[in-house]
């Protein structure tokens, strides 16, 4: 394994640059950063007038956010899996909408003749950047979402015959598949590698799914530094953490089990100014050599 990135020293307006292969890619990953922002006299007004609209709904938050608790630990799975099938498309949708650049450029090289493997797909969010692959399979393992998946892929312009949406994992999936193993020019690991079960046997399956020269985009949030207050913190409210997301864990130290995986080189961008649970938030890819 290889790996480049970092970059905490650039200025806020720099594009960094990174190569993979024999492609350059320029990233700013400070555009998000909004800590630094000019105060205008309505931002000053807003940040004063929260802390009273706060004290004014805490009654309504505090129940609304024990029943929302209570529904996801209790709950039956079924109504857990609706629940999930409406929040998860609008999560991501959102993250779609903050990172739509870095898709555009990350991405951009899907071609025509390319298979793509979804993995976590979703509601679909990424499919809009699959219109030209020649298949799409599709892994969620939440099986209200795959109507939105569909219709996702009908809207992105991704014909039926050409993608397939499964409920396994992609361990699972290649054991039932072996054919399908080195067959797939790109993986999608879009904000998913926080719920697998196991981080390191995810990403040697994914490994093993893609063709030499085939690629991974990975988004996905981190831990904080280990022994920090924050992980701390984190490590602390990752039981809850879990159960109100749908199976999210916030304190994983992702970059360091992708960076793990032998035969793999590596290029990411950290995004400091845009934060999950205290954690920072990443974007990249990695490039299967051998």
């Amino acid at each position: 394994m290889t790996g480049t990135g970092g970059d905490a020293c650039a200025s806020r307006s720099s594009f960094v640059t990174k190569t993979l292969g024999n492609k350059a890619y320029s990233i700013n990953p400070f555009r998000l950063d909004t800590s630094k922002e000019k105060w205008t006299l309505g931002s000053l007004a807003v940040a004063a007038l929260k802390p009273v609209a706060l004290i004014g709904l805490s009654p309504l938050i505090v129940t609304f956010s024990t029943s929302f608790f209570a529904l996801m630990m209790l709950g039956p799975n079924m109504i857990r899996g609706k629940v999930l099938s409406l929040m998860v498309p609008k999560i991501m949708a959102n993250v779609a909408t903050k990172c739509s650049e870095e898709r555009e450029i990350l991405l951009s090289d899907i071609g025509e003749n390319d298979r793509v493997l979804d993995v976590g797909s979703g509601g679909g969010a990424y499919l809009r950047h699959c219109s030209k692959a020649e298949a799409v399979v599709a892994l969620e393992p939440v099986a209200d979402m795959h109507d939105k998946i569909r219709k996702s892929a009908q809207e992105a312009g991704v014909d039926s015959d050409r993608i397939t949406v499964l409920t396994e994992d992609v361990e699972t999936y290649l054991q039932n598949n072996p054919d399908e193993r080195g067959t797939f020019d790109w993986v999608i690991l879009g904000n998913v590698l926080c719920e697998v079960r196991s981080q390191k046997s995810t990403l040697e399956a994914v490994k093993i799914a893609l063709k030499v020269g085939g690629r991974a985009y990975f988004s996905e949030h981190l831990g904080c530094e280990a022994g920090s207050l924050s992980r701390r913190l984190q490590d602390f409210i990752n039981p809850m953490w879990v159960v109100i997301s749908g199976g999210c864990n916030c304190n994983r130290d992702t970059m360091e089990e992708i960076l793990s995986i032998e035969g793999l080189e590596v290029i990411w961008w950290q995004y400091e100014g845009m934060k999950v649970c205290m954690g920072p938030f990443v974007i990249g890819i990695a490039e299967k050599v051998v």
